[in-house]
């Protein structure tokens, strides 16, 4: 054969043409100087945890021999639970219109802003708490059957607490808090040393709260429902029916009936709604009157005396203002009153929106005028948090703010009546008659709209108090809680169980460091290069399909067991091929890839079964592959396919065969394979010759991929050459058995020759035995186990063809 050696012999082979990746290459080497940075700076840490969960057994021992003191400790001290519930608390505002709805709002409290710093200190005074404490006295009995720990004191004889005792105690062990500043959501937590009573009590407070608070609310209701009944409905429907009666009485008089102009008919409807409009502002006034009269006397049992003394805290300056806010509020009406559609639609009026826009700017102004004039005449109340100054800084706060409404009512009332005196001037002008049918036709149109909006709002208001509920609402209830939060047995016990576990992990550390085994995924990922599959080991499978044995009879050939791709489509060993492969297609979207070189750092580390299984794949996907062994020294696809050797590479390298005769077909359609051939003295000048690399560019328009096995190149350089005609390389390196530093040498050496590394493959991947920082692990059970369970009840066929093991 070495006489041969000159007819094929050339020199070195010329750089990769640019399509291969070039620019890939610099790329890779920013990759290996980044591995080596990461490497260095954190393969220490990663090794110290892969060891400790190694070692996690023993670990656990002597940890678990150092927390047993704590444990002791904690045992001798009482327990206390803790359990939380949460109430949701409404926040709606005042209403701002200027009908029935907005007075009563205002003035009876519907819909009043129900701050909720303000309902945080309802819920922690002592006043609730004691209608609290009576409701636990008068259930006694917990939901279990068991009397409240808390009615009884917690000595070796046990005594009844009084009334006071109980709700001082319930005070101290309850707190109320808010969840966030910006949700409405307030936690109620209780503290006992009993857990059902820790669940009981905050959900009896909470149903306490929800029950003061609908009634509150349903209280409201009815104290307006009265007032329209018993005054309003009862007197405006007497002022109709009279009305009424007068415009027949003046009808029948009148010969011939009398009808009313367009003119007149409009300016009547202009009289009615300024009238309309001054019932509700001394409604609204006298009501207001009222109120601010309860506040007052609020005020003098906090402050006796006080209430006199007050100065009002309207200059000059907010007198005006509150004339301009009449002035805009009476041009608002009659925009309105013109043109009724807008009530529902008021940015469809540009003068309608400047009119609203302006009003809020003067009212804004004169809100903080307001604060400002109470924070210099009880500047002391504002640093004060006592519950009494608290109330009386805002009792303070409503009443100027009512003294100023009432001004602003007067200002537009006597701006309204203005307007109707010169509605009524021109009126007056009418004939007699008809300015008498007017007048009367005008108090019957004041009376029924006022008696229609006043019986609505009473059918409303009937069916809300039947339908309302407070502004508390639980949304979580309190859970029986699991483990006590004092003493704090998971700190004490951390502390004892941490201290034998230093003493533990210290002994394991330095062997641990000694260790160089790839044992979990993310070491690769360290390298900064692509992990392009992770192969599951295929013993388990091998074993319960095929009985452990090393061949498999497909067809004729007898093949080996370990082309799971082939045997078993559907399981998870073919799937990472799979995913290897979409990987491999998918890494140059921009290129033609087509010949992978699949090499390894060292021997035994399934580069062989990779790359035939990797082919099998790519011919099943309806590709044409060629699979090519160039590993002259240990050559091994003919064993993987059941074939022979005597017919490959040297052959035609050496013999002059032609290429169509060491070409052998297998089992796979789609999928070729050309064989080492016989054995070659130097397998390092075989594959630098420049007949093998006409041999590889005369095939590579043949086929949609070629796949070349070679030997390991991080011990072994004959792949060298073949490296350089290859569109990219592919390293193996197989899972508990390659090390850290045979991986960086084949890098390393990779690097050298200025070769394109596209991917890793880890092989034989066990997940019951690795350890990492990602969940590879955990999927890689799961899949495991979903694929052993399927095989439990399939049988051994693969496209209806029985296997025979060998």
């Amino acid at each position: 054969m070495r006489d041969h050696y000159k007819a094929f012999l050339g020199n070195n082979f010329g750089k990769k043409s640019a399509i291969n990746g070039s620019a890939n290459v610099y790329a890779r080497e920013d990759a290996f100087a980044n591995s080596q940075k990461n490497l260095g700076s954190f393969i220490d840490l990663r090794k110290v945890i892969v060891g400790l969960l190694r070692f996690k057994l023993l670990i656990l021992l002597v940890t678990l021999a150092a927390g047993t003191a704590a444990w002791f400790y904690t045992e001798e001290e009482t327990r206390l639970y803790s359990s939380s519930g949460t109430l949701h608390v409404g926040n709606s505002t005042q209403s701002s219109d200027g009908g029935m709805a907005g007075i009563f709002s205002r003035n009876f409290g519907m819909g009043a802003d129900k701050s909720i710093p303000n309902q945080l200190q309802f819920l922690q005074s002592r006043h609730f708490f004691e209608q609290v404490t009576d409701e636990v006295i008068a259930r006694e009995f917990m939901s279990n059957g068991e009397r409240f720990p808390i009615l009884m004191t917690e000595d070796d004889i046990p005594v009844e607490r009084s009334r006071r005792q109980i709700a001082a105690l319930l005070n101290k062990r309850t707190v109320a808090e808010r969840v966030g500043s910006e949700v409405n959501i307030l936690r109620i937590t209780h503290v006992s040393n009993d857990p059902y009573e820790t669940m009981e009590l905050p959900n009896l407070i909470m149903d306490e709260y929800v029950k003061i608070s609908n009634e509150q609310s349903r209280s409201s209701i009815r104290a307006t429902l009265d007032f329209l009944k018993n005054i309003m409905i009862e007197e405006v429907e007497e002022r109709l029916n009279k009305s009424e009666d007068e415009i027949e009485n003046f009808l029948r008089d009148v010969e011939g009936g009398m009808n009313l102009s367009g003119h007149t008919s409009r300016l009547l409807d202009r009289m009615v709604s300024i009238e309309e409009q001054i019932e509700y502002m001394e409604i609204d006034r006298e009501l207001i009157s009222q109120r601010r009269a309860n506040l007052k006397s609020e005020l003098a049992e906090l402050e006796p005396g006080l209430a006199e003394q007050m100065k009002s805290a309207t200059n000059a300056r907010v007198k005006r203002l509150q004339e301009t806010l009449a002035e805009l509020s009476i041009e608002r009406m009659l925009i309105i009153n013109k043109n009724p559609s807008l009530r529902n639609n008021e940015d469809q009026e540009p003068r309608l929106q400047q009119v609203n826009n302006e009003i809020e700017i003067y009212k804004k102004e004169i809100d903080e005028m307001v604060i400002n004039s109470l924070s210099q005449s009880t500047g002391y109340l504002v640093s004060e948090t006592g519950d009494a100054n608290r109330r009386v800084l805002e009792l303070r706060r409503e009443l100027n703010e009512q003294q100023i409404e009432l001004y602003r009512l007067g200002k537009m009332n006597e701006r309204a009546r203005n307007m109707l005196l010169e509605y009524e001037e021109e009126m007056s002008e009418l004939p007699k008659e008809h300015t008498r049918l007017a007048r009367l036709e005008r108090s019957r149109m004041l009376n029924e709209k006022m008696y229609t909006d006043l019986s609505a709002r009473q059918m409303e208001l009937a069916l809300m108090e039947q339908s309302t509920d407070g502004i508390g609402q639980i949304f979580d209830d309190a859970l029986e809680p699991n483990n006590p939060f004092y003493p704090n047995v998971p700190l004490i016990l951390t502390f004892g169980l941490v201290s034998g576990f230093i003493i533990a992990a210290s002994g394991v550390t330095f062997i641990v460091l000694r260790n160089t085994r790839i044992e979990s995924i993310d070491v690769l990922k360290q390298f900064n290069i692509p992990v392009m599959s992770v192969v599951p080991e295929m013993d388990t499978i091998i074993k319960e399909q095929f009985i452990g044995k090393p061949y498999v009879k497909v067809e004729e050939s007898m093949i080996s067991s370990t082309l799971i791709s082939l045997l078993d489509s559907m399981s998870n060993v073919s799937e990472a091929y799979r995913r290897m492969y979409n990987n491999l297609r998918y890494s140059n979207p921009d290129g033609s890839n087509k010949i992978f070189i699949v090499t390894s750092p060292g021997k035994g580390e399934g580069k062989s079964t990779c790359i035939s299984n990797l082919a099998i794949t790519m011919a099943a996907s309806g590709k044409r592959v060629l699979l090519m062994d160039c590993d002259f020294r240990r050559p091994h696809q003919h064993h993987l396919f059941g074939g022979s050797r005597k017919m490959g590479i040297t052959n035609y390298l050496f013999d002059d065969h032609p290429i169509s005769s060491i070409i052998s077909a297998t089992p796979v359609m789609g999928l070729e394979i050309i064989t080492a051939g016989a054995d070659a003295s130097n397998p390092s000048l075989v594959t630098n010759s420049l007949k093998m690399q006409e041999l590889i560019k005369a095939l590579n328009d043949q086929y949609d991929y070629i796949l070349i096995d070679t030997p390991p190149f991080g011990i072994i350089t004959d792949a060298a050459p073949l490296i350089k005609l290859a569109d990219g390389v592919i390293t193996v390196v197989r899972f508990n058995k390659t090390t850290t530093p045979e991986l960086n040498q084949l890098l390393e050496n990779l690097q050298g020759i200025s070769s394109d590394v596209i991917g890793m493959v880890l092989m034989d991947y066990d997940p019951l035995i690795g350890s990492g920082y990602y969940s590879y692990n955990r999927m890689f059970s799961n899949n495991y186990a979903i694929y052993k369970s399927y095989h439990q009840s399939s049988t051994l066929e693969t496209d209806n063809k029985k296997f025979k093991f060998i």
